[in-house]
């Protein structure tokens, strides 16, 4: 009777430990979906998926929100008049191969690689089917010499119709 309460009170801890240390990654369709909310509804899903505030900041153009999971992983969002931004940065291999895997479905498109400053690429996807702009950018960091560890960052924004068919005309047919 007695390995039976041990066995018990290991599984409701196992439980208990999965429930609150459990942070969810978000996918491609969520960053996607969350460009559409506004500053409110963005904080809700945030607090939802275990991420913690970060930081705020407001300049007369925009206002930013910022925030954390448990595997450091950093979600913002960015409203503007014109457009809202979300991005996603500190993101390690295993996760940005889970994002990257979506990127390979029909409706994105690779518009464009090329590389941004130092030690950064970049890569601009289109999405047809809701018109938006994903880029990536793959950051190294080469300063450990026996090791290079790679983190991304992923932004995706509404852009203009006229900045949209820009970057389509980019395509090669």
């Amino acid at each position: 009777m007695m390995k039976y309460k041990y066995l018990i009170l290991l599984f409701f801890l196992c439980i208990l430990s999965f429930t609150k240390g459990h942070a969810q990654n978000l996918k491609l369709e969520n960053l996607i979906k969350l460009n559409q909310l506004n500053l409110e509804e963005f904080q809700e899903y945030m607090y939802g998926n275990q991420f913690s505030f970060l930081r705020a900041k407001t300049n007369s153009k925009t206002d930013t929100i910022s925030f954390v999971n448990k595997k450091d992983v950093v979600a913002g969002f960015i409203v503007s008049k014109k457009t809202n931004t979300v991005f996603v940065e500190n993101i390690k291999e295993d996760y940005f191969k889970e994002l990257n895997s979506d990127l390979k479905y029909p409706d994105f498109i690779l518009v464009e690689t090329k590389i941004k400053t130092e030690n950064i690429l970049e890569k601009i996807y289109v999405n047809k089917k809701t018109e938006n702009i994903i880029q990536v950018s793959v950051i190294s960091n080469n300063k450990k010499s026996n090791q290079i560890e790679n983190k991304y960052k992923f932004t995706v924004f509404t852009p203009t119709k006229y900045v949209y068919r820009k970057y389509l005309s980019k395509v090669k047919k």
